[in-house]
């Protein structure tokens, strides 16, 4: 593994077009620094987690629990029929006292509060605590709270800035060109929502998946403090570990892609079952089709076409989205 680019004092148009434009993850050592939750969070955990109950609400949030034998990984039981954490509620302010006390112990349980909305959830947060400049308005804030946890390797359909307040994280990513190499485990059933490799990244079995070493010659990693942070670009897949007791993440998440289209998954699992089931040599077909028209692989497919002529998918316009849709249903309808 190569640690991850570093920068500092990065200007917007170079994230832009250095970093975005490029499609290259980076760390961005002392972003939020300036947080008063980070400066809080130097002062003891303590104190950091009084500044952030001082925003939050009477509001139940589902809570991952761990026995101490999982030792922190939040993930599938040995034989794969559930999981190896347990989901309970508790607003937050009660659960960072849980995790302060349990702190004291020897062999604490593993504890997680997983995507919190802050904009929701920690009224006036983001007021105090601004986001940096490289997040866009649209953006979805979320709060990350927990002990020593090791969150599975997998990517989100989205960008990503992640931002340490408390604790230290490491950051273990793939490119998403290594998916065949990670060992994704089940799409319908998953840990928090998102297939997650079924390889333990801290205690890799090679023997039962030998292609994971290839992934690790692709793989980066970097260590996080609080006020630094790392830029993921969409769908790059990262292995998350917090190293101490008491750890806090705020990261923000957004995509460019219209809303009103659809998500991608839809799409993906009609082809698993449709495509997927195909003939062996009726699937490479398809791929060169989906490949000229869904990828443009060779190029804009519809550039011989007049404008008027191209039909509805060829430019989806908001209003052609239901008609779409209603077409999409009847045809799946029928098989």
């Amino acid at each position: 593994m190569k640690p991850i680019e570093e920068r500092e004092n990065l200007a917007d148009e170079e994230f832009l077009t250095e970093i975005r434009g490029q499609t290259k993850p980076v760390v961005l050592r002392g972003l939020v620094k300036d947080w008063p939750v980070v400066k809080a969070a130097r002062i003891s955990s303590q104190a950091c987690a009084a500044y952030i109950s001082r925003f939050a609400g009477p509001e139940q949030h589902k809570i991952g629990v761990a026995p101490f034998e999982a030792r922190g990984l939040l993930h599938y039981n040995k034989d794969l029929t559930g999981l190896s954490f347990e989901w309970e509620h508790a607003d937050v302010a009660n659960f960072l006292q849980v995790l302060l006390d349990e702190g004291d112990f020897d062999n604490p349980r593993g504890l997680a509060l997983q995507a919190l909305r802050v904009a929701s959830s920690l009224l006036g947060f983001e007021d105090a605590n601004p986001r940096p400049s490289f997040a866009p308005p649209h953006a979805n804030a979320h709060m990350w709270i927990g002990n020593a946890l090791k969150i599975a390797t997998h990517s989100d359909t989205v960008e990503n800035i992640a931002c340490v307040v408390a604790g230290k994280r490491r950051f273990t990513i793939f490119p998403p060109d290594q998916i065949s190499n990670l060992y994704i485990g089940p799409l319908h059933f998953t840990p928090a929502g998102t297939p997650v490799s079924m390889v333990h990244l801290t205690e890799p079995d090679f023997e039962k998946y030998p292609k994971f070493a290839q992934a690790l010659e692709h793989a980066q990693y970097v260590d996080l403090y609080p006020g630094d942070a790392i830029y993921l670009p969409f769908r790059w897949y990262h292995h998350v570990e917090a190293i101490e007791k008491f750890n806090i993440l705020l990261n923000y998440w957004w995509t460019d892609a219209r809303p009103s289209i659809g998500s991608a998954n839809t799409a993906l699992n009609h082809a698993l079952y449709s495509i997927g089931n195909m003939p062996p040599e009726q699937r490479d077909a398809w791929r060169e089709v989906f490949d000229h028209f869904v990828f443009h692989k060779y190029g804009d497919p519809w550039a011989h076409i007049p404008e008027h002529a191209r039909g509805a998918l060829a430019n989806v316009r908001d209003e052609d989205i239901a008609g779409i849709r209603e077409g999409l249903i009847e045809q799946i309808k029928k098989g």
